[in-house]
């Protein structure tokens, strides 16, 4: 469905809402011609946004690029098919991931504590074994450690610590960001999902940076997009262990 002028959310499956925790990808019309995907959920959800794509008269040919917020299973599932469909479209990622969105490594397992959410265990254990993994595409273009750079429309915004590559997508001119699993809204609204940051003092730094930049609707990569009193609703989740930043 269409939340913004220009922003259309994808999913979540059924079968990616249980796998995924309410996983879903984002499609981004500037109305230059092309398209951007933000992410690519499941393997199985190739079909939803093949639906979708059809649904409002466009084709995958129509996608020039598909930017990836970092390389977990539930967002990049259907990059593979998706770029047999359309072999010109861009595949963007981080360098530090591009392997394992390649299929040459696995991503790094997630610890199983803290114990809450329980909803979210079957994918921490899904990542430990490596359940249903993807099919490897190679990268086009490599992401490296600096603001700005473009896709389409979107800046590059470095924020790692969920995982060492991870990344958001801002269209500034709308004040829409893109930011994978560095903000969740299921099961609630939370600083990502508890354990689930390889590297916490990092994440925290990238949170503050999120919020810093002040946007209208934040896109995520779990739950539903935050569409109202977002900065408000931002700025609650720097209480507690998230302010200040650890060095």
């Amino acid at each position: 469905m269409e939340i913004a002028k220009g922003v259309h959310r994808i999913g979540p499956t059924r079968k990616g809402w249980k796998l995924g925790g309410y996983a879903q990808c984002y499609l981004i019309d500037d109305e230059s011609g092309g398209l951007v995907l933000v992410d690519a959920g499941y393997e199985h959800d190739g079909h939803r946004i093949l639906e979708y794509l059809w649904r409002i008269g466009r084709t995958p040919a129509d996608i020039t690029d598909l930017a990836l917020t970092h390389a977990h299973r539930s967002h990049l599932g259907a990059v593979a098919a998706l770029k047999r469909l359309n072999p010109r479209m861009t595949i963007h990622a981080h360098a530090w991931e591009a392997d394992i969105v390649a299929g040459h490594r696995m991503a790094q397992p997630m610890p199983f504590r803290p114990l809450r959410p329980l909803t979210i265990y079957p994918m921490r254990i899904g990542s430990l074994i490596n359940y249903d993994a993807h099919r490897g595409c190679p990268v086009d273009a490599l992401l490296h450690d600096v603001d700005g750079q473009r896709i389409g429309p979107l800046e590059v915004i470095q924020t790692q610590g969920h995982t060492p590559g991870s990344v958001s997508f801002l269209w500034r001119e709308r004040g829409v960001l893109a930011v994978g699993d560095a903000v969740a809204t299921w099961p609630k609204l939370d600083a990502g999902w508890p354990g689930f940051n390889l590297d916490e003092a990092r994440y925290q730094r990238s949170l503050q940076k999120i919020v810093s930049l002040e946007p209208k609707i934040v896109l995520t990569g779990h739950g539903l997009p935050v569409t109202e009193n977002t900065t408000q609703k931002l700025e609650s989740l720097l209480k507690g262990p998230y302010w200040p930043a650890r060095s």
